[in-house]
């Protein structure tokens, strides 16, 4: 008897990796019909940059098995330590000790002057090393400079001078920003609408990158997430989804460079080449990115189906 010989995918030079930003990296691999296997942990590279991988470059490796990358994580994180009743110097050499920085701010309390009252993250949070904790410190007293002035008339300078500070110090404990979250959790978005999808990671706290692949499934829908539901990635890490393209051999198109550009430039620059734009905010650090596009996917020089949509990500300033 004769067997019927099945036939081996077809292999592809693994490309080198090393050095590119994560979402730079996916979409390569995703060029060649290869499926990346992420792995985060902290390094002395650069956050996102992939330090390495297997295969090594140029190895050769059928189309749609895995290439193993590692990415730097970020700083290693640390249990922000309780320092509320310690005097400000030994909380700040706890901090030290741990890589962690802190600013402080004054507030109106009971307590001796100097003396640690609140702090922000709570006790028991985890932090980046390097980042930095607020602590609310206890100030001298106000009284204590005008002892003669409160013993005299009690009908009205008593009635005064508890209004001068007690009841608006306690707001400056809220000027502290609370910490960016260290994680999110990837959701499902299998065969959802790319927009719907997009949003939903970006709910999580997950940047979407999009790769526009061949499929039977329906037109801009997902066929495949690179982390499966559950998953817990850094926050604002970037996850490829594979965007059905369609069945017809719809015309490929390039991607124009938006970054920079604002929502209605954009908007012109793609519609110009036959595809689509959809957006969502991103919080930026700068006014002047503000209005402008921060990111896009898939990026300038990429491919993408004639009607596809690219996704870019519009930069939202918001005064601390």
């Amino acid at each position: 008897t004769t067997h019927p010989k099945t036939t081996a995918p077809p292999k592809v030079a693994v490309p080198r990796l090393i050095g590119l930003k994560e979402q730079a990296a996916l979409v390569r691999l995703g060029q060649l019909g290869l499926r990346p296997k992420e792995v985060f942990r902290p390094t002395k590279q650069p956050k996102g940059v992939v330090v390495s991988q297997k295969p090594a470059e140029a190895t050769e490796a059928p189309r749609g098995s895995p290439v193993t990358l590692v990415i730097d994580s970020g700083a290693p994180k640390v249990a922000v330590p309780n320092l509320n009743g310690l005097a400000l110097s030994d909380a700040r050499s706890q901090l030290d000790r741990l890589g962690l920085d802190s600013t402080t701010t004054q507030v109106t309390s009971d307590q001796p002057a100097g003396t640690v009252v609140d702090q922000a993250p709570k006790p028991g949070g985890k932090l980046a090393k390097g980042s930095t904790v607020t602590l609310s410190v206890a100030k001298q007293q106000a009284q204590t400079t005008t002892p003669t002035t409160t013993a005299q008339a009690t009908t009205s300078s008593a009635t005064t001078t508890p209004t001068t500070t007690p009841t608006t110090t306690p707001t400056t404990t809220a000027a502290a920003a609370p910490p960016q979250p260290q994680n999110a959790t990837m959701p499902n978005v299998a065969s959802q609408k790319e927009q719907a999808a997009a949003t939903a990671l970006a709910n999580a706290g997950i940047l979407a990158s999009i790769l526009f692949v061949p499929s039977s499934q329906p037109f801009g829908t997902v066929v495949q997430q690179a982390k499966s539901a559950g998953t817990t990635v850094p926050f604002h890490s970037h996850v490829q989804l594979n965007i059905s393209r369609g069945s017809n051999n719809n015309t490929n198109e390039t991607v124009p460079n938006v970054v920079g550009q604002t929502l209605q430039q954009a908007v012109s620059s793609l519609n110009a080449v036959h595809l689509r734009l959809i957006y969502l905010k991103l919080p930026v650090t700068s006014q002047a990115q503000a209005g402008k596009i921060a990111q896009q996917s898939p990026l300038s020089g990429a491919t993408a189906p004639q009607n596809g949509q690219v996704l870019v990500y519009l930069g939202a300033f918001k005064k601390s």
